[in-house]
């Protein structure tokens, strides 16, 4: 007998994408009315009052839970909540399709305002997964009644997206269901931007079989719900690699109609082969890491990143395309054509990506669809941040931005400009923040510019995200650099200089 699935989907839209998650609620609803698949549904809204969830059946919402009041701003609960409520415990009869939408930005960012002002959001409770931020200093200005604040991205970010859920701590959310229902969960999907991360996906390898993600843009419209859960319906017996190619076909379809002229992508990873993906990996650091003194070989590694750098995100390269790009540099007779070659191989054919579809896609960049971290200059990291904070006479705690100007200043700074005070940055790049001078879309799901909600009225007194940055201590704390040595190799090669 096959065995059933249940779809289980939250809408982190408590944000600029409240009017989108309601088009992506009410399509799943529709799609209800001829299937028999178990479906629930939680949607945050413009408060965190406004959480709601629900059960799809027959083509009707059944409301089965709404926030109490002052319900928790803090994402990582208001998960693992509805996961726990959703999963049945402690063996959970049937498949399990997850879907995460909302906000996403691959790795763990800071988000810089143009004011240090919140709007009016409760403040977030700290996940006790999460990765705690960094207090200020012992000589850091007493200014304890409004201190200047920041913290971390969050994988599915709100109102202010310095409030979060990190990599790490998903990845922990994630195990812990795993565990709760005796196996891995079948298939998860990422409806938000740049969650097809080489890095990422490592993280998930212990608590998930199969992944749908994109390494780009997700447009605001997000998945075609209506097709895919028509399909699931009308074929509920797919097993979850089945599922992910029809997620993946349906999303590309939905967007390459001859009134779409927006670039996407979409892949689809199968994690049993992380394993041998990092192993590769691992080789290909140890061969590429004693090439770093020599100046034409760096150069080398230099120009096939910047040759396979992804269309949305210019630090996010598409791994496949720089393995190529490394092969045909290096050539046949060098060692790293075949350490290239074999990482190439797990990729594609082990599998590990099992199916990737883009649309409008340049003849100058056959791309592969999963990406990793390849900067131009080192990430700032967390004790830059708080050099630059006490020299401005500035506090910093681990809270939601929502405190005024302190004497005159702001933090983070507005500027653009951010002279880090580590050796490891590269003495010509002094810009920061941003990484990216593409930042933000606000056509797509990626962390919001604008205050427009629900009534599409715009709220002037919110701030702005004025830039952004990944942090270096945050980054080099993924397991999959741990094991590979990939941020070592990155650190090696930028200190080192073209």
């Amino acid at each position: 007998m096959v065995q059933p699935w249940k779809l289980l989907v939250y809408l982190a839209a408590d944000n600029t994408l409240y009017n989108d998650a309601q088009v992506s609620l009410h399509q799943i609803t529709a799609a209800s009315l001829f299937s028999d698949v178990e479906t629930i549904v939680q949607i945050d809204g413009p408060s965190a009052q406004l959480s709601s969830r629900f059960r799809c059946h027959q083509g009707k919402r059944e409301l089965i839970w709404e926030a109490p009041d002052n319900y928790t701003g803090d994402r990582s609960i208001r998960l693992t909540e509805f996961l726990k409520a959703s999963i049945t415990a402690p063996t959970e009869p049937k498949r399990v399709f997850l879907v995460l939408w909302g906000h996403g930005a691959g790795l763990d960012h800071v988000y810089f305002y143009d004011t240090p002002n919140q709007q009016d959001n409760a403040p977030a409770e700290s996940s006790p997964a999460a990765p705690s931020a960094p207090t200020a200093p012992p000589n850091a200005p007493a200014e304890e009644s409004n201190p200047i604040r920041f913290t971390a991205h969050e994988v599915l970010n709100g109102g202010d997206a310095n409030r979060y859920v990190s990599d790490v701590s998903l990845a922990d959310i994630l195990d812990s269901v795993a565990m709760s229902i005796g196996r891995k969960i079948d298939l998860l999907g990422f409806d938000a931007c740049f969650m097809a991360m080489t890095e990422v996906l490592h993280e998930m390898r212990n608590s998930t079989d199969m992944v749908v993600a994109s390494d780009e843009e997700i447009p605001s419209g997000s998945w075609p719900y209506d097709s895919i859960l028509g399909d699931l319906a009308q074929f509920p017996g797919m097993d979850a690699s089945t599922l992910s190619t029809v997620v993946v076909s349906r999303f590309l379809e939905a967007y390459s109609t001859p009134d779409q002229a927006n670039r996407v992508s979409l892949s689809a990873f199968n994690l049993a082969g992380c394993g041998p993906l990092a192993g590769e990996m691992t080789n290909l650091v140890k061969i590429l890491s004693p090439l770093v003194e020599d100046g034409v070989m760096r150069r080398k590694i230099f120009r096939a990143r910047d040759f396979s750098r992804t269309p949305d995100e210019a630090t996010y390269i598409d791994l496949g395309a720089f393995c190529r790009e490394l092969a045909v540099s290096f050539g046949a007779n060098h060692p790293v054509y075949e350490s290239a070659q074999r990482v190439l191989r797990v990729l594609t054919g082990n599998p590990w990506l099992t199916y990737h579809r883009d649309f409008e896609e340049s003849e100058a960049f056959a791309a592969y669809g999963a990406a990793i971290y390849f900067p131009e200059k080192l990430s700032p990291q967390v004790s830059d941040l708080v050099d630059f904070a006490t020299e401005n006479n500035m506090a910093i705690d681990t809270s939601v931005p929502d405190a005024p100007i302190v004497d005159g200043k702001k933090f983070p700074p507005t500027s653009r400009k951010f002279p880090p005070t580590s050796r490891k940055f590269p003495p010509t790049s002094r810009k920061f923040p941003p990484t990216s001078r593409k930042f933000p879309p606000t056509s797509r799901k990626f962390p919001p510019t604008s205050r427009k909600f629900p009534d599409g009225s715009q709220q002037d007194s919110g701030p702005q995200i004025d830039g952004y940055e990944i942090l270096w201590d945050h980054y080099i704390e993924l397991q999959f650099n741990k094991v590979t040595g990939w941020s070592s190799l990155i650190e090696k090669l930028i200190a080192a200089g073209s």
